[in-house]
């Protein structure tokens, strides 16, 4: 089950908690931000629901200790600051409902909010594998230098060179540049040639 953090006053509690299925949600709670930062820190939470106005620190306090935990945040807000709210923080990725939000329009948002979180998952692994690959291609791209450098090799012959390594070896091509960047930048001269 997924934690969902209000902060709201005592007597706003029970109608913002309404609008989640018990089922599904662990429904947590505070009164100010301050108190709503070391729960963020301190346990894993997947929504905020934030009921404008706040106390004890701003909405801006809380998307600082926000960021690396990562929640996603709804504030809800009086209908005649939806407008101004909604341009100050949609900028930060903030979700800005009216306070009249409907329990409807509310499971809409949050099953929006899961599939943002699924592509977004995605999206970081793919960034990831590319991260990878691109350090790979660094690598053999150094290891190529360096062996045109000091054994005056062409880049195909160094990258041949890489190839059999790896394959002799049995290890990825990064692998093989890795080592051929140690053995030639510590000794000067390679054991593999």
């Amino acid at each position: 089950m997924e934690n969902i953090l209000i902060v709201s006053k005592n007597e706003r509690k029970k109608d913002i908690a309404k609008l989640f299925s018990p089922k599904s949600y662990v429904i947590l709670h505070t009164e100010t931000v301050r108190e709503a930062k070391k729960m963020i820190l301190d346990k894993t939470i997947s929504l905020v629901i934030i009921d404008f106005p706040t106390e004890g620190g701003t909405v801006k306090d809380l998307l600082k200790d926000g960021v690396n935990t990562n929640p996603d945040m709804i504030i809800l807000t009086p209908g005649n600051l939806y407008i101004t709210l909604s341009a100050l923080y949609s900028k930060y990725g903030l979700y800005v409902m009216q306070k009249s939000v409907q329990e409807r329009e509310m499971q809409l948002l949050l099953r929006l909010l899961e599939v943002n979180r699924i592509k977004l998952g995605e999206l970081a692994a793919k960034n990831a594998r590319l991260q990878k690959r691109l350090e790979d291609e660094k690598m053999l791209s150094k290891a190529k230098c360096l062996l045109a450098k000091e054994k005056g090799m062409s880049e195909e012959e160094g990258h041949r060179t890489i190839e059999k390594m790896a394959m002799n070896k049995r290890i990825g091509l990064s692998e093989a540049s890795k080592e051929i960047i140690r053995d030639l930048s510590r000794e000067g001269e390679g054991k593999w040639t």
